[in-house]
């Protein structure tokens, strides 16, 4: 179980905002229900990270939730971007956009 800051220290940069914002107001240590998916709660980041080894397969992207169908929901470090991905095929050219950032991903009610 992690915080916002071990994740930040883990990642070795900050978080993007809103995404940031997002976990400090969903504090409740409880996952986030989506459309037939679920993001995770911050003590959940780490671990769900490091058990589909995100930092080797898709690596300046942060695995953010689950959606249906063995696929994961990945932000990009470097642009904010929302996609979704296969848990077997965790790499860049599988990306499906879901989104330019989590900001207009979260206002349009997480669609996927």
């Amino acid at each position: 179980m992690s915080t916002i800051e071990e994740i930040e220290v883990w990642l070795r940069r900050p978080l993007p905002e809103p995404y940031r914002s997002f976990l400090v107001e969903s504090a409740d240590d409880r996952p986030v229900t989506i459309d037939k998916g679920r993001l995770f709660s911050a003590p959940d980041v780490i671990e769900r990270n490091e058990t589909y080894e995100s930092t080797c397969y898709c690596p300046e992207c942060l695995v953010i939730g689950d959606a249906d169908g063995g696929r994961a929901i990945v932000m990009s470090l470097h642009d904010g971007s929302i996609s979704r991905v296969s848990i077997s095929a965790m790499t860049a050219d599988c990306f499906e956009p879901l989104a330019p950032n989590f900001g207009d991903w979260c206002e349009a009610g997480f669609p996927r």
